[in-house]
């Protein structure tokens, strides 16, 4: 039976480079109220386990102030446990497994050689296991059957930024107990939206996602990237699609690199909710060409923030007065300051990362950036009320040359008339001979709406690429993907496996006119 690895794509509540909401498009709200977000930033499902990390191995401290719930954490009723013994297990590895979990995150571009291929991994820690009986039992919930565990590792890998460094990323690696009687494909798990701060990194958090559970249960090794300078060195490339698209894709290579050949095919698919929905979509963008020694089969995108057009959106910058900082329970105006102060600090001055903020609120935001994770910051905003909006929070000139900019007006000057060109870059199209994609959307979604999933679907066919679109009509942006998992799972083993595919109810056909 041909086996397959996948590199899943965990998606966020906004993300990379057009990731719901759109930040910049006061219209694209939210209803929910905090503790909707709080709890579920990404509309992930739950993690398999507590753990009990008392393994030396196994334990990194520098996760103790990362809570779950910040990563997109939901409750399910899963009585698990992920042992603190670490071993070796029987995998054959090409490369030493032998730091200890903090120092993958410490290592810095100047500890390693950057003269070696994106993907080679230059630290492993082993991180635990997780026992079969807990497999099975989150098996279960998607419809599966598995009789092992799985061991996890993390590393740190080399990749390629966009702004045209070598730099390291994280990731954690789930491996299947036994290796599989054939050679493993590879599928990607990434993250959604958890902060710029280093502790809000997924793979500090002792648990994995259980997004990953299902392929690693059966026969499948599952990487869980944490995007090039989150967790570790440097500011992770918030908004940015290439930066985010290399650190996938090289996540894949980093795989190929730590395992040993024998053990792996070429095969991958892509899967991800939100933010990790548009990641999946611009890894499908780039894969023919970024990783054209792999065979990309499938993607999956939960709800993705796909940016549809090279035309940014102005709304941000001619109406901010109409965009209050409690807008969608504080998570947009979140966005909208990650992605600003990534951008400052990677492409203008790093050590003013602040200066798209205004005087009166630059060192506090900048503070929470720095120290803080998504939700905590999503709750700062909405403490501040309704009085405040983005015309207060960020600096009054930044915004005025950005609308010249974007309307080709004299007054167009640096840094601003890079940042608007770098936005317009952030379009990555659908690769028309790459995999074949299903994008499926919740219709009660107040982030990523059925119309805005309406536009995104009408771009694609205006660019020649026809994904298939499965809707469900009850599903929210945070429960679409435990309402909707096992049908990813089938359709990722359908086209991996060369088997039937699964069917569903409604389509494309049900969304609303694009808005």
């Amino acid at each position: 039976m041909k086996r397959w690895l996948i590199t899943l794509l965990l998606g966020g509540f906004v993300g990379a480079c057009g990731s719901e909401p759109d930040p910049s498009d006061p219209s694209d709200t939210s209803s929910s109220s905090l503790s909707d977000i709080t709890n579920s930033v990404d509309g992930g499902l739950t993690d398999v386990a507590e753990v009990s990390s008392d393994g030396a191995a196994a334990q990194d401290t520098s996760t103790a102030d990362t809570p779950a719930s910040d990563l997109g954490s939901e409750a399910m009723d899963v009585d698990s446990t992920i042992d603190a013994e670490a071993h070796g297990g029987v995998w054959s590895l090409q490369v030493p497994c032998s730091n200890k979990g903090p120092e993958i995150y410490t290592l810095t571009a100047a500890d390693v050689d950057t003269t070696q291929p994106a993907g080679t991994v230059v630290g492993c820690v082993l991180d635990g296991v997780i026992p079969p009986e807990k497999v099975a039992q989150a098996l279960q919930f998607v419809g599966l059957e598995g009789t092992g565990g799985i061991e996890m590792r993390r590393i740190t890998y080399l990749t390629k930024r966009s702004f045209g460094e070598v730099a390291l990323a994280t990731a954690r690696v789930l491996l299947p107990d036994t290796p599989p009687e054939g050679p493993a494909s590879v599928v990607v798990v990434t993250h959604g939206t958890a902060g710029l701060a280093d502790q809000c990194a997924p793979s500090r958090v002792p648990i994995p996602h259980v997004m990953g559970i299902p392929f690693a249960g059966t026969d499948t090794v599952v990487v869980l990237p944490d995007y090039a300078g989150l967790g570790n060195e440097g500011v992770q490339g918030y908004h940015d699609s290439h930066d985010t698209a290399y650190s996938v894709l090289d996540s894949l290579k980093a795989v190929h690199d730590m395992l040993d050949p024998a053990l792996l095919s070429k095969t991958y698919a892509v899967m991800g909710h939100s933010q990790g929905g548009a990641a999946a979509l611009y890894a499908q963008g780039l894969a023919n060409e970024y990783a054209a020694d792999f065979d990309l089969e499938a993607v999956v995108a939960f709800s993705p923030g796909w940016t549809s057009s090279a035309i940014p959106d102005k709304s941000l910058y001619a109406t901010p007065q109409y965009f209050p900082v409690t807008l969608g329970a504080g998570v947009p105006m979140a966005a909208l300051a990650f992605s600003h102060y990534a951008d400052a600090y990677n492409h203008v001055d790093a050590a003013d990362p602040g200066l798209y903020f205004s005087d009166e609120w630059r060192e506090t935001i900048v503070d929470w950036i720095e120290t803080e994770c998504v939700s905590t910051i999503a709750a700062n905003f909405m403490e501040l009320g309704d009085g405040l909006t983005a015309m207060d929070i960020f600096d009054p000139v930044f915004l005025m040359v950005s609308l010249s900019c974007l309307q080709g007006e004299a007054g167009c000057t640096e840094p601003t008339q890079s940042h608007i060109e770098r936005r317009k870059a952030h379009y990555i199209p659908m690769d028309v001979a790459g995999a074949p994609a299903l994008i499926i959307q919740g219709m009660a979604d107040k982030q990523t709406t059925p119309a805005k999933a309406a536009c995104k679907v009408k771009a694609m066919k205006e660019g020649g690429f026809t994904p298939s679109v499965s809707v469900d009509p009850l599903a929210t942006h945070f429960d679409v993907v435990k309402l909707n998992l096992g049908l990813a799972v089938a359709w990722i083993k359908g086209h991996v496996n060369e088997t039937m595919l699964p069917t569903w109810s409604f389509d494309a056909a049900v969304l609303p006119a694009c808005d």
